[in-house]
């Protein structure tokens, strides 16, 4: 048998030559509509490189704390919040709160954790001292985002299923204030930076409620495209983006007269889009093409495309102080065909500290590495170890391993072993096509 298995099966670890590349903005944080994961997305020069972590099922939306050492995911059909890790990139706990999450708030001082139920109508409160719920608070039908005003002291619900209401909640007492009421199916809320405007997405008008947070009454409303989705707010202030899903487009509108300067055409099925830090770029997840779109905004709004790990859902903005990075993948090659990632594989340098874990489809990553010379070892069962040598000369770069197109390496279909077996190689030989998903 085990003659066999070796006529068959060829294994070998592989990671090619090191590139230096730039970050072209923060790393971006990931959910999707098919696997129960969180991804990290490092966004490089000319591509991306992704990190996976497993969370709970159906994960949504997205939170970061201020200093980006924590992530909450909403988990739609586990009813919970899953909490990561982001020095070690690994799963702390998982919470549980109400029926169907699906989005997610932080306050500003990191205390507390808000989270939109959308089949209870309540919207949990998680004290981050110690990961307890400390509150639920009954809103409107269908809560389906919420969003702090700059200061923390009050929390707006869109309440999206024949309600036509935002919740407004004073977050000292974690009382229900008042509700107000918008256009049709409030689906999305931001605030502006500085403190004065709540912007309402209302999916069925094609508008944007504004929302006075002094006295929480509408003034006015912006026409947009057609079913506007989501919303981000420049960190300058300059400028409101707004998805709108069903035209493929997104509105530009200039916070000071709150206008629409500009619309422009972006992949089809715009779900989700964040600003970088620095106002100067616009990501967008397309639902419908799979793609995450870099918009330069400094640079009339000229674009790249890439394919996305999964079809989207949630992107949020992480932060840059992880860097250097050492990232790669573990594959194995059967019988000279496509390359496989193997999971789970370790991964050390050897001479240091410094030891991770490949994830479901190989890939790797080393954060906040210091500068210095490093032997790589990549290590699994019934796999020929690899080792390489690397040197880290600069505080600011990715070191890559094989620079691979994003994306388009397969996903390892691995048994629990981490490895090929008998069974699974005459699967294969039979039809070489379904080694593994495109990843």
């Amino acid at each position: 048998m085990a003659k066999l298995i070796k006529t068959l099966l060829y294994y070998l670890i592989c990671a090619f030559l090191i590139s230096e590349q730039v970050m072209s903005s923060n790393r971006i944080y990931f959910t999707g509509v098919n696997d129960d994961e969180l991804s990290v997305i490092y966004p490089l020069e000319n591509n991306f490189f992704v990190y996976s972590i497993d969370v709970e099922s159906k994960p949504e939306d997205i939170a970061v704390n201020s200093s980006d050492t924590l992530v909450f995911v909403t988990n739609f059909y586990s009813n919970s919040v899953s909490v990561i890790d982001t020095s070690s990139l690994s799963l702390i706990k998982n919470i549980v709160v109400g029926s169907r999450p699906i989005a997610i708030e932080i306050s500003p001082d990191d205390k507390k954790l808000f989270i939109a139920n959308y089949y209870d109508n309540t919207v949990s409160v998680i004290n981050l001292d110690n990961f307890e719920l400390v509150s639920t608070i009954q809103v409107g039908n269908g809560p389906y985002d919420l969003k702090l005003s700059p200061d923390g002291l009050k929390l707006y619900v869109c309440n999206y299923w024949n309600d036509n209401t935002v919740s407004v909640i004073n977050t000292t007492n974690n009382k229900l204030i008042k509700s107000i009421t918008t256009g049709l199916s409030p689906v999305a809320i931001a605030p502006d930076v500085y403190g004065t405007y709540m912007y309402v997405a209302n999916d069925i008008d094609d508008n944007i409620s504004i929302i006075n947070i002094s006295n929480d009454v509408v003034i006015g409303t912006i026409e947009v495209g057609k079913t506007p989705g989501c919303i981000s707010i420049s960190p300058d202030g300059s400028k409101i983006f707004v998805a709108n899903f069903n035209d493929d487009t997104i509105s530009i509108i200039n916070r000071s007269n709150h206008s629409v300067i500009k619309t422009i055409d972006v992949d089809a099925g715009p779900l989700s889009i964040i600003t970088s830090n620095d106002s100067s770029k616009l990501y967008v997840a397309a639902n419908i093409d799979n793609t995450l779109t870099e918009i330069d905004i400094t640079d009339n709004y000229s674009k790249k495309s890439y394919l996305c790990p999964d079809t989207p859902i949630t992107i949020a903005l992480g932060s840059d102080n992880y860097l250097p990075v050492i990232a790669g993948k573990a594959l194995t090659a059967f019988a000279g065909h496509d390359l496989i990632g193997i999971k789970n594989a370790e991964i050390k340098l050897l001479n240091s500290n410094y030891i991770a874990k490949s994830d479901t489809y190989g890939n790797f990553i080393f954060q906040n590495v210091l500068k210095g010379e490093y032997t790589l070892n990549i290590k699994s069962n019934d796999i020929i170890p690899f080792t390489k040598s690397i040197n880290i000369l600069s505080d600011d770069m990715v070191y890559l391993l094989d620079d691979i197109p994003s994306f388009k390496i397969m996903k390892g279909d691995i048994s629990s072993n981490n490895t090929i077996g008998l069974e699974d190689a005459i699967i294969i030989l039979q039809n070489m096509s379904n080694i593994a998903e495109r990843r």
